[in-house]
């Protein structure tokens, strides 16, 4: 073992994480946080941009992290530290500049992406609160004398108020449990991401039925009116491969790509799992899973609900589930698949942020007491606060289209410099310098198509993060002046 192998060994104990993590709770945090974006938060937006080629989308998308995801597994071999991207990129690099601006571009691409999960967590359970609801509460109020109040409780519970108590409960609910451990925050990750899958998988069987007992296409009785109907009401989304032009199919990659990040989450937790050697197992099982899923889900839902209507509604397979035979009860059990999907990627994606702050804080590029750990659990809470709170805001200014397509820049950009990081440490990592390169040139292609106004918003945000470091440079050399 060479020296930068040895380096986690060498952690002093206070500022050491604690192995508790197994395999399966490894898996649960790349699929909880890669499902909650893609079909949950994102699938909407990127059907209205793409139209039925969104399915080409989230295929050039899985490709993608396949690619990506063999990168990943070659550098956690050789270093299986909680950094992850930030490690290989500072490992192969080694230019501080590059160091740190990759590394809080990764850290705020978790943090909005936390944001994200946020805001789709209050769009679906605001769903809940319907009208019924109303009905409910008004009647336990007068039942109890108050009438008189109910429409002050009305007037002043908004829907834009009762969104945001939303998102400040989810934050305050999960921060805490991150902070409380983290083979809890395991272990009820791992039950809410078997939940989500199960209402997926349920989804598509019950989509799948309906579409089988649709009626057939009877050309033989030569009635035009009975063939248009059956035609426009059951499978004109065939007809729409694309809303736009093929170039759709690309510039709307940034807004699905957030849904196939949730697999580099996985070595993030390399000091924290029972057996590292099982992280390159576990990026592949996600990302496979995942690919499996969403295609079955976009087919399925395409079949049930025409992709402008998909596009147009917040939750878009709560709809398609109203329209099979189950009605109501089949969407109260997708809104509720959301509500799980959104919590567990926020839980998974938090996680992730506070590690890698954690990480960039003990190699003191960023201020060393973000590593500190809290003494019975033994979990940087300073990183897992900061992070909770930054989402926050993030999220309370609700333009989801936005920060998704942020996110998804800043994760495709990520990704590229760790591919090109894995060509350059080829000899140390053994990989098959074609797979590295290949990634390179698709997630340049994928960069290549973003709208402009996101390119505009992301330059911004990268040059916010160099000026803070040249600002910390400036500090840091006057305190070395000063103890010289």
């Amino acid at each position: 073992m060479d020296e930068e192998e040895d380096e986690v060994l060498q952690v002093p104990y206070e500022r050491r994480l604690v192995r508790r993590l197994s395999l399966t709770e490894a898996v649960t945090i790349g699929v909880g946080a890669s499902i909650g974006a893609g079909v949950f938060t994102s699938i909407n937006l990127a059907m209205w941009e793409a139209g039925a080629g969104s399915i080409l989308t989230f295929s050039l998308c899985s490709v993608a992290a396949l690619l990506v995801g063999y990168n990943y597994v070659k550098f956690s071999s050789v270093f299986p530290e909680s950094g992850a991207s930030y490690t290989y990129i500072a490992r192969a690099l080694k230019r501080p500049f590059i160091v740190f601006v990759s590394g809080c571009t990764l850290w705020f691409a978790y943090v909005i992406a936390c944001s994200t999960y946020t805001v789709g967590f209050a769009n679906y359970f605001d769903y809940i609160l319907n009208w019924e609801t109303r009905q409910v509460v008004n009647f336990l109020l007068e039942a109890n004398g108050l009438r008189s109040i109910s429409h002050l409780v009305w007037n002043l519970v908004t829907p834009s108020c009762t969104k945001k108590i939303l998102m400040v409960t989810l934050t305050f609910i999960f921060t805490g449990l991150n902070i409380v451990g983290v083979s809890e925050t395991g272990k009820i990750q791992t039950a809410m991401v078997v939940g989500k899958v199960l209402v997926l998988l349920f989804f598509v069987m019950v989509g799948f039925a309906e579409i089988l007992s649709r009626p057939k296409l009877i050309f033989t009785s030569l009635q035009p009116e009975i063939v248009f109907s059956q035609f426009y009401t059951y499978y004109i989304p065939l007809l729409l491969p694309f809303k736009n032009s093929l170039w759709a199919v690309f510039s709307a990659v940034a807004t699905v790509f957030i849904a196939f990040e949730g697999f580099d989450l996985i070595p993030t937790a390399g000091e924290e799992l029972k057996n590292p050697k099982v992280i390159g197992r576990a990026i592949f099982i996600t990302i496979t899973s995942i690919s499996v899923i969403y295609i079955l889900t976009l087919f399925t839902l395409l079949f049930l609900v025409p992709w402008y209507e998909a596009g147009g509604s917040e939750a878009p397979l709560a709809e398609a589930m109203r329209r099979t035979w189950l009605n109501g009860y089949g969407e109260v059990i997708l809104v509720a698949g959301g509500v799980l999907s959104t919590a567990s990627a926020f839980n998974a994606t938090l996680f992730g942020a506070s590690r890698l702050m954690y990480a960039m804080a003990r190699e003191r590029v960023l201020p060393e007491r973000l590593s500190n750990l809290s003494r019975k659990e033994r979990v940087p809470y300073i990183s897992i606060l900061l992070a909770s709170l930054v989402s926050l805001l993030f999220a309370l200014t609700e333009n989801l289209e936005l920060v998704t397509s942020m996110t998804g820049v800043a994760f495709m950009l990520i990704f590229l410099l760790v591919s090109v990081s894995n060509i350059q440490l080829r000899s140390k990592t053994k990989c098959n310098v074609l797979i590295p390169i290949a990634a390179v040139v698709l997630l340049a292609i994928f960069l290549l198509s973003v709208k402009l106004y996101i390119i505009e918003a992301f330059l911004l945000l990268l040059g916010a993060i160099s000026a803070v470091y040249f600002i910390l440079r400036k500090t840091r050399a006057k305190r070395g002046m000063k103890t010289a």
